[in-house]
């Protein structure tokens, strides 16, 4: 008799322990969310090419969601095409958007860095930008939907050329200004000195010629009024998460593994 409850014991114990196991597993697979935000290759900020260092906006948003219900997938589009999807909700949010880039999307309080758009031209010219008509009498190459709007007085006035950015942007424009196509580029500083970094013979025929404007990056989300219950949730939790790795300094120390300022 004891011997035939202590196997039942035991059989009991068993069952419990193996429906506790499948309850947590299945609680934690409801629980995996998974998130798909957009957004633009676009080096150091985004690098999918880069498994080793995917870009240091990415790594960021990526640990602000480590300890929360959701999984983020993160895929890389043309800009202009990366807005619309966040803006259709076909995305839940767009990566490391300034608010002049997308007006039409959610954003919350707390940014997640900053982009500072600066003039680059050859060594031996002598031009620097002072203020925004300093432009006129330029031929400026500009990343096609990332006109910056200090400058839209003078966008129909001064002669202005856009291409969409991808991962051969940077080389590609420097052999215009190289081959004197252009004068002067418009980019963002971690971009050009991202690129100019590997490559030092480059890095000589370049000048650093002022900047223009700072603005701050978000993660923004869709206005599509469908997923606005899912976007006030999931906002809740990056304001939450992002004010805890702010205490910790942790942009700071992914800024010093980027070499950025």
């Amino acid at each position: 008799m004891v011997r035939a409850f202590t196997f039942t014991a035991f059989k009991t114990d068993i069952c419990k322990a193996t429906l506790i196991l499948f309850m947590l597993l299945f609680v934690r697979g409801v629980q995996a969310e998974t998130l798909h935000f957009s957004t633009l290759d676009w080096c150091p900020f985004v690098c999918p090419q880069d498994k080793e260092k995917p870009g240091f906006l990415v790594e960021y948003v990526q640990t602000i969601f480590k300890n929360t219900p959701y999984k983020i997938k993160i895929k890389a589009y043309p800009w202009s095409r990366a807005i619309k999807y966040t803006e259709s909700g076909e995305t839940l949010a767009l990566l490391g958007p300034a608010k002049e880039e997308a007006p039409n999307l959610i954003f919350p309080k707390s940014e997640i860095g900053q982009q500072r758009f600066c003039f680059f031209t050859r060594t031996e010219d002598s031009w620097m930008f002072g203020q925004p008509s300093s432009v006129m009498g330029r031929t400026v190459m500009v990343p096609q939907d990332a006109f910056p709007a200090a400058l839209n007085e003078y966008r129909h006035k001064a002669q202005f050329k856009f291409r969409p950015y991808n991962n051969d942007y940077v080389r590609l424009v420097l052999e215009m200004l190289r081959v004197k196509r252009i004068d002067t580029i418009l980019l963002t500083y971690n971009s050009m000195m991202n690129f100019l970094s590997a490559q030092p013979f480059v890095r000589q025929e370049i000048k650093y010629a002022n900047c223009i404007s700072k603005q701050n990056l978000y993660l923004a989300f869709t206005p599509n009024i469908k997923k606005r219950a899912q976007v006030d949730k999931v906002m809740a939790v990056f304001e939450r998460e992002i004010a805890l790795l702010r205490k910790k300094n942790y942009l700071q120390d992914l800024l010093v593994k980027y070499q950025l300022d």
